[in-house]
C-alpha cells in the first residue's frame, strides 16, 4: 500500500479549501446571516471554516451547504472556457 503523508495531501488541496470556504462566505453574506468566524486555511483538522448563524430559511441553509459546489462549478466552467479559447477551441 502506498502512504501519501497529510502535509502532502494539505499542500496540495489548499486552493480547494480556500475556495470552498469562500462559497459558504459568500451565500452566508448574500441571505445576510451573521458570519462569527472565517478560517479560510490552516494546517490543522479541520483545513477550514465559516461559523455563521442558524436559519429556518430552506432556501439561506440550502445555498450556504451547496455554496462550495456552486462556487467550484462556476470556477470550473470559467476556467475551462478561458482555456479553450486559448487553445483555439
Amino acid at each position: 500500500m502506498f502512504f501519501i503523508p497529510g502535509i502532502v495531501i494539505t499542500v496540495l488541496t489548499f486552493p480547494g479549501v480556500i475556495v470552498h470556504e469562500a462559497g459558504h462566505l459568500f451565500f452566508c453574506r448574500l441571505f445576510g446571516l451573521q458570519v462569527y468566524n472565517v478560517c479560510f486555511f490552516q494546517f490543522k483538522n479541520p483545513a477550514g471554516y465559516v461559523v455563521h448563524e442558524n436559519s429556518d430559511n430552506f432556501t439561506a441553509q440550502f445555498f450556504v451547504s451547496m455554496g462550495p459546489f456552486i462556487s467550484n462549478t462556476v470556477l470550473c466552467v470559467l476556467f475551462a472556457r478561458l482555456l479553450s479559447c486559448r487553445c483555439g477551441n
